[in-house]
This record gives C-alpha cells, sequence and structure tokens, in this order.
C-alpha cells in the first residue's frame, strides 16, 4: 500500500493592509513683508515743518470753570472741652412736688443705692437715693449707712424720670436704751463680739461693738482696748428681738491694775477672812474689798458702822487693799 503524501500545509491568509491616510503636504509660511521704511531725508522734512508751525495754532488747555451758582462752606466748630469738675458734678435736683411718705425699711440694698418702703397703713414702694439725698437719724445728719432693715423713716420723695427719689430720709430710733453690767470675758475685734458675765445670768450675755460704739472711762475718753478680760463694764444698748444687740455706749468701770479709793461706811465686815463691803458715797455702790489684818492697822474702831477711806487695787477677781484708814468711829455716825 503506497504511502500517502502529506497535504500541504494551509497558507495563512493575508489580511488587505488598511489604507493609510494620505499626508498633505505642509503649507508654505508667508512671508509678511516689512513696511519700507521712510528715507531718513522724509523724517528731517517733517521735524522741521512742525518746528516752523505758528505758535497760534498751539491752544493752550483751559481751566475748567464752575458752572453752577457760588457757594459757602462752613467747617465743623472744634469740639469744646467739658471740665472734669462739670463730669463728676452730680445732676441737679429735681424740680416736682414733694411727697412725705413714712413707712418701714423692708430692704435697702447699699451698693445699688436703692430702698424698699412698708408704707404705714399698708403696700410697699420702692425708691432710690444717690449724693444729692440727705439722711438724719434722731435729727444729725449722717450717711446712707445709719439706715438698717427695720428701721422707721419718714421720706421726702419726688418723680424723678418715671422713679421716686428719696431727696431726704429721717430715721426715728425710738426704742429706749437698755443697759447691763459685767465682766468682759471674751472681746473680738474683727467681728466686734462682746461676751459678759452678768451677775444674774447664768449664761455669758453677747453684745456687738460697732464703729458707732462710744467708749468711756470716768470722765475720760476710753477705747475698746480697754475691753480686757476681766474688766468690769457698764454697757448701754438698743435691744434687738432675734439677733445681738448693737452697744451704743461702754462704760470701763475697773481694768485690771487700776487703783481706785473707796470711801463710805463699812456696811459688812469679815476679820478672819479679811473681806470688808463699804458702801461708797461716790456712786452709792457697795464694793467688796479683800484686806489683809497683818498688813494693814486693825484697831477697835474698826467696826460695821464706821467710815473708812480705803485705796485698793483691782486685779481682775476683786479689789486688794494697799491702805485702810478711819476716817469716823461709828460712834461719830451715830451723832450726824
Amino acid at each position: 500500500m503506497a504511502a500517502q503524501e502529506p497535504a500541504p500545509a494551509a497558507k495563512p491568509e493575508s489580511k488587505p493592509t488598511e489604507a493609510q491616510p494620505e499626508q498633505k503636504p505642509e503649507p508654505k509660511a508667508t512671508v509678511e513683508k516689512s513696511a519700507e521704511q521712510k528715507p531718513e531725508a522724509d523724517k528731517a522734512a517733517e521735524e522741521k515743518t512742525a518746528e516752523q508751525k505758528p505758535e497760534a495754532d498751539i491752544v493752550p488747555a483751559q481751566e475748567k470753570k464752575p458752572t453752577g451758582p457760588p457757594t459757602t462752606k462752613t467747617l465743623a466748630a472744634p469740639e469744646q472741652i467739658v471740665p472734669a469738675e462739670a463730669l463728676l458734678a452730680p445732676p441737679p435736683a429735681p424740680k416736682g412736688k414733694i411727697a412725705l411718705l413714712g413707712g418701714t425699711v423692708k430692704n435697702i440694698d447699699q451698693i445699688r443705692n436703692r430702698m424698699e418702703l412698708q408704707i404705714h397703713g399698708g403696700g410697699k414702694m420702692k425708691m432710690f437715693f444717690d449724693e444729692r439725698s440727705h439722711f438724719y437719724r434722731d435729727g444729725v445728719e449722717t450717711t446712707q449707712l445709719a439706715v438698717k432693715k427695720g428701721d422707721r423713716v419718714y421720706v421726702d420723695s419726688q418723680l424723678d424720670q418715671g422713679k421716686i427719689f428719696a431727696r431726704s430720709v429721717r430715721v426715728q430710733s425710738d426704742r429706749p436704751l437698755a443697759s447691763a453690767s459685767g465682766q468682759v470675758l471674751s472681746y473680738n475685734p474683727r467681728n466686734g463680739e462682746l461676751a459678759l458675765a452678768e451677775p444674774i445670768s447664768a449664761r455669758p450675755v453677747l453684745f456687738r461693738v460697732t464703729n458707732n460704739t462710744a467708749f468711756r472711762r470716768g470722765d475720760q475718753p476710753g477705747s475698746a482696748a480697754d475691753l480686757r478680760r476681766n474688766a468690769i463694764v457698764k454697757v448701754s444698748f438698743t435691744p434687738a428681738p432675734g439677733r445681738r444687740a448693737d452697744v451704743k455706749e461702754v462704760e470701763l468701770v475697773a481694768v485690771p491694775g487700776t487703783k481706785f479709793t473707796f470711801w463710805g461706811t463699812i456696811t459688812h465686815l469679815d476679820l478672819r477672812s479679811g473681806i470688808l463691803a463699804v458702801e461708797n458715797r461716790a456712786d452709792s455702790r457697795l464694793y467688796e474689798i479683800r484686806f489683809r489684818p497683818g498688813a494693814q492697822t486693825v484697831t477697835d474702831d474698826l467696826v460695821i458702822g464706821a467710815e473708812v477711806s480705803v485705796v485698793a487695787t483691782f486685779t481682775g477677781r476683786d479689789y486688794a487693799a494697799e491702805s485702810l484708814q478711819i476716817t469716823r468711829r461709828k460712834e461719830e455716825q451715830s451723832l450726824r
């Protein structure tokens, strides 16, 4: 069997070539012709002609004249300088009618200068005050700080720009003064708290010393520095229910280390314990004085009813006699 010849390999089909776009020839650049330059002779002729041009042909520029009617300008006046006194001066007082109001101070604002009154007969009223206002307490002119909550006041009021202005405020403190005597237990100068031990009270009695408190030491003025522990004082104050009473006056009766002279009649005598009581004629008060029978001369004339003169020092607890002298015997006392 004859071998078959292999079939010839198939030739790949040739793809038609894509048509290439025709390339157009680049256009030739057009060369612009430059303007022909004028000859130098022509330029010189033109310049010469311009120079020979008569001056009459040259028209000067005319100034622009206003077309409207003439006007006058007024310059602003310089600002007037206001003196400092005028800026600080209070405004003038209102010129309206004055109305008298009476009531009790319900609230007072010392910073915003406002006050609210509980008017007598009912109703409340708010008002303001300033540096034009005048304040009086018991007829003496003072400042707004003297007006306290609860004070009874009479106000001369006026209407000022729709608000009630207090032209004058009169405080009437018709509450009677009370008094108390005792020994100083403590005093705090920061808050003015004064604690006294009274003979009739088992507990300390508290008061408040203010900047308006007066001090008296006999016929001489005193000070808050005399409020030492164990000092004997007499205070005058205004009762204030619900709070500590403000002290109006402090009378310094005895300060530790002070010497006193007592002159009067012996009302009590204890030779064993060395104690005698004298009714002092200067203030008609009884004083208990401690003495030492061995140091002071004691005679038979030292009896109850005799008149004596005793110089004693207040120790803070009692009076210690330094000298004792009988000025009148008991028999002579009975003949008076």
